[in-house]
């Protein structure tokens, strides 16, 4: 099977190359894996993106949700994941989620840390529907291709998770930390309001 990681991308050059030569690194032992990386409203220069073996897009309109409906759009993948680009993944992000999708589940989550802080799903009452985090999840295609991203929302990316997983659908937990969430100042940002517990 074929996974797609869609990366919607502005600015921030240094940590959008540790997340790509992670992902790179590990798609030496999966080089079926599809790297989409969309640029979309950078102020700095991001020409070294030209220097991967990616799937690269340039846009003009700004905006993550738009990023991301591009890479829906140029994804192959029999599951799609996605990433913000100045994140990281774990060293057997890849690996995991390979060796997980031989179930063939509808959807996928795991646990992933919040400013370095790992987030509790023991306090959740379900962990399978309560994680709103988008990069915290690999969906199967034909689940995720019907819908797009709401690009007039600050959250339109996020609040859609609860479109696609409905009491239809069936999905597993991976009981390991594989996407490391980093702040960068953004007060606003719905993953930061939750590590201070200003979200329901």
């Amino acid at each position: 099977m074929k996974i797609s990681v869609i990366i919607p991308c502005k600015d921030r050059p240094e940590q959008t190359k540790r997340l790509l030569n992670e992902l790179c690194e590990q798609r030496k032992n999966y080089p079926q894996t599809e790297i989409i990386v969309v640029e979309n409203g950078s102020t700095t220069d991001m020409s070294f993106l030209n220097d991967y073996d990616i799937i690269l897009k340039h846009e003009e309109i700004k905006g993550d949700a738009h990023g991301r409906n591009i890479g829906l759009e140029l994804s192959t993948g029999d599951y799609i994941c996605f990433c913000d680009n100045d994140d990281m993944v774990s060293k057997n992000y890849l690996d995991v989620i390979y060796k997980n999708i031989e179930t063939k589940l509808d959807w996928y989550t795991w646990r992933w840390s919040v400013d370095g802080k790992e987030i509790d799903f023991n306090d959740d009452p379900d962990p399978l529907k309560t994680n709103w985090a988008l990069w915290g999840y690999c969906f199967k295609r034909e689940l995720i291709m019907p819908f797009r991203f709401d690009e007039s929302k600050y959250a339109g990316s996020d609040l859609l998770i609860f479109d696609i997983i409905t009491e239809q659908t069936k999905g597993g937990f991976i009981d390991e930390v594989l996407y490391y969430f980093v702040w960068n100042g953004n007060e606003d940002s719905l993953s930061h309001k939750h590590n201070r517990g200003e979200t329901n």
